[in-house]
């Protein structure tokens, strides 16, 4: 039922709308998909886009369907072309198009799924002018690198005052990071040490700056300077893009940041084998706000000799906490071993409660 209102309202609220069935887009596809697009040629070449589209909209010579493919193969051409502002207003234009043509949705009619788009014009409108201020961001963030006697405050500047999304302009930042020269970067972090006061705007650029100087001195100084996200996700990023030795360096040292410090535990998963990283488990398995996630991480591992050790800790603890929590360790250890002194360690428990 939701689908038949659905598509009653997509027919009456505006009569040029068509369904195409799957068929229909396959034959359509096949016979177009090869030929060059008229529409592309005439906005590059024409002084005036904005209104070359305009009046090529109004044109009846097309159905929907032709117009909304060349309208997708437009924009894909604008997709790899550097930012113009002579296509800004076309692009600001397409980014409220409604669309006209529709298909039924993948998952069929009787799931009450509305039909989609065949073309999402506005979405891919808007895609473009991301990527657009993704490269001019880019673009500036580079102009400020070379020039590091006000980097903190230019990138600031930057950041307030994007125009639409500020994503676009965080990922045009970055990638101006992965181009520079070590030397660069180097004067990018000493202006960060220098600054008194980190604007929250800035703290994903931090983040991003940690990854990418892969640089564990300033990285430990970065965590302790950004907000719980950023924090989270540049721990996150680093367990995953830094080598495993200076990853495993910086997620067992004691950082004074924001981040959940159970959370920051539970990526040491991977290195669960290694002694280091084990010894620092067990040490922040006593400590009630880590105990969660060093037990959690305590159970993948396949070592009787730290189960020894996790048995002794539970037995002399006079933390419930510690104690619930190593006991569910056990419990979720799918080892045999294990879960015999799981087992143990419930008989014994029992018997102190008798």
């Amino acid at each position: 039922m939701k689908y038949y209102i659905l598509f009653i309202i997509l027919c009456c609220g505006n009569v040029h709308s068509s369904l195409y069935s799957d068929d229909e887009i396959a034959q359509f596809l096949k016979e177009h998909q090869t030929q060059s697009s008229p529409l592309v040629t005439s906005i590059f070449t024409d002084k005036q886009p904005l209104k070359t589209l305009n009046n090529w909209l109004i044109s009846k010579k097309l159905n929907d369907l032709e117009k909304e493919f060349q309208l997708y193969a437009l924009l894909n051409q604008l997709a790899t072309t550097p930012p113009d502002n002579h296509f800004l207003p076309l692009l600001e234009k397409l980014s409220l198009h409604q669309s006209k043509t529709f298909k039924n949705h993948p998952e069929g009619k009787y799931h009450g799924h509305a039909p989609i788009e065949l073309f999402n014009i506005s979405a891919k409108a808007n895609g473009v002018l991301n990527i657009w201020s993704m490269k001019n961001a880019q673009s500036q963030a580079s102009n400020i690198i070379n020039n590091p006697s006000n980097v903190v405050e230019a990138l600031e500047q930057l950041l307030n005052h994007k125009t639409g999304h500020i994503r676009p302009v965080q990922l045009g930042i970055k990638n101006a990071f992965q181009v520079a020269t070590n030397n660069q970067l180097k004067h990018v972090k000493q202006a960060f040490y220098r600054s008194p006061h980190i604007p929250s705007v800035l703290h994903t650029t931090l983040a991003d700056l940690v990854v990418v100087s892969a640089d564990i001195e300033f990285a430990t100084w970065a965590l302790g300077s950004v907000n719980k996200q950023q924090a989270e996700r540049t721990y996150r990023l680093i367990a995953k893009e830094y080598p495993q030795q200076q990853s495993i360096d910086l997620l067992t040292r004691d950082i004074d940041s924001k981040a959940n410090p159970n959370f920051i535990v539970t990526l040491l998963t991977p290195h669960i084998n290694q002694n280091k990283v084990a010894d620092y488990l067990l040490d922040k398995l006593t400590k009630e706000s880590t105990t969660e996630g060093a037990a959690y991480v305590l159970s993948k591992s396949n070592d009787p000799l730290l189960w020894k050790k996790m048995e002794q800790i539970h037995n002399t603890t006079t933390s419930e906490a510690v104690k619930s929590k190593i006991r569910l360790s056990f419990k979720h250890n799918q080892n045999e071993a294990a879960q015999f002194i799981f087992k143990r360690i419930e008989k014994m428990e029992a018997i102190h409660e008798f």
